[in-house]
């Protein structure tokens, strides 16, 4: 009842219409599982999952994300990575290219 009543036209001219929106991404509660595998020739195979419920809604979200990185002189690493989230609500698929330099 509440997010609905931030889209009234009451809440459109004091502005808080937009403020629905931005509680809907936050999660009441948050799982996840990262494992990580050191292969030969300093590369990493991380497989990630995630399951997220959604605060404003109690959607679950679910999140399988595979990333693989090759460390470079100990500083760069560079990596490829897919990402799948799906929820009862939105499905994404992202590609993930990372360039990182660690200090």
């Amino acid at each position: 009842i509440y997010l609905a009543n931030l889209d009234n036209p009451q809440a459109l001219k004091s502005g808080a219409a937009t403020f629905g929106s931005t509680l809907t991404g936050f999660s009441s509660k948050e799982s996840e599982v990262e494992l990580t595998f050191h292969l030969p020739y300093d590369i990493d195979l991380v497989p990630n999952f995630i399951q997220s419920t959604n605060a404003a809604n109690a959607s679950k979200t679910n999140t399988a994300e595979l990333n693989v990185f090759k460390t470079w002189a100990d500083t760069w690493k560079t990596g490829l990575g897919y990402e799948d989230s799906q929820s009862t609500t939105n499905e994404q698929n992202l590609f993930i290219v990372t360039l990182a330099y660690e200090f």
